[in-house]
């Protein structure tokens, strides 16, 4: 047994105000025969709140996510949007996966990848969805690239066309699906710092973000809150707030004594460090 205890970070789930997005009792199997993959899964999201969901490998993250987003049914429970439920991919939501070689068409330019969420709104103004492309194309410095065809711009490159898509559509919520975890690490650097931008610049107009990631370190450094998924059929092992100073940088932020004690804490409950030990006061 390790000898080491991290002291736990403040605990708990968001204000008890209206939530944006509501998760209730969630349980999913594939098959009527088949294990469940996650049981009686539960939390909250606030509106204007960057939430991370982290957990083991195969937990079910993924699978949380794409019944969050309505592209798939739970067996039994909900997921609610500003209090209605989600029975399939809603319009005030947008999704920005992992695979950025997938999520962009190679045939159109960048500022066309851009457009095509807008492209079906007959009732938007041709200014305005130039506005909201111009805005989104420099909020993740891509200005000048708007006639690059995305084989022609690196892999990081390509996963901010994929953010400045979903940000051009003005979602109330953004979803992320593990979105830095097919690039170099000095990229995803930078795209972390990148999404903190976009975020800082939508957080008067209460933009939400809920992102899923098996990278603690990144989980930290972005998030608000922390929810800690449990081995499969997975539940919600602990919810953690990040009291981090903002604006947060690589360097600082990362050395900070409070993000370290968050990260040792979290290994201890994900049985990364050895066998957990019980922390006095806190619930399991």
């Amino acid at each position: 047994m390790s000898t080491h205890m991290a002291t736990a970070p403040e605990q708990g789930s968001a204000s008890s105000g209206d939530p944006i997005l509501e998760v209730r009792e969630l349980r999913k199997r594939y098959r009527a025969d088949g294990p469940l993959v996650c049981d009686g899964l539960g939390f909250r999201v606030e509106r204007g709140e960057f939430v991370a969901i982290i957990g083991p490998s195969g937990c079910g993250k993924s699978t949380l996510l794409r019944m969050m987003s309505g592209l798939l049914a739970p067996t039994s429970g909900t997921v609610a949007l500003d209090g209605r439920t989600i029975s399939k991919p809603p319009p005030e939501m947008a999704l920005v996966f992992q695979d950025y070689t997938r999520s962009l068409y190679p045939w159109l330019t960048v500022e066309k990848n851009v457009r095509f969420p807008l492209a079906g709104d007959k009732k938007m103004p041709a200014a305005e969805k130039s506005r909201r492309v111009a805005e989104a194309l420099a909020s993740v410095g891509l200005t000048g690239f708007e006639g690059y065809y995305p084989g022609a711009l690196s892999g990081g490159m390509q996963q901010r066309v994929a953010i400045a898509r979903a940000m051009a559509f003005q979602p109330q919520i953004l979803l992320l699906d593990e979105p830095f975890a097919s690039v170099d690490a000095l990229t995803k650097e930078g795209l972390e710092d990148t999404l903190l931008d976009v975020r800082d610049r939508l957080r008067d107009a209460g933009n939400t973000m809920l992102m899923v990631t098996h990278d603690i370190d990144e989980a930290i450094y972005l998030a608000d809150r922390i929810v800690i998924l449990s081995k499969p059929p997975c539940v919600v092992a602990e919810e953690l707030q990040v009291r981090l100073p903002q604006p947060r940088t690589q360097v600082e932020t990362r050395s900070d004594p409070e993000f370290l004690r968050i990260r040792a804490y979290i290994h201890d409950v994900m049985g990364l460090t050895h066998q957990r030990q019980a922390v006095p006061g806190q619930q399991n």
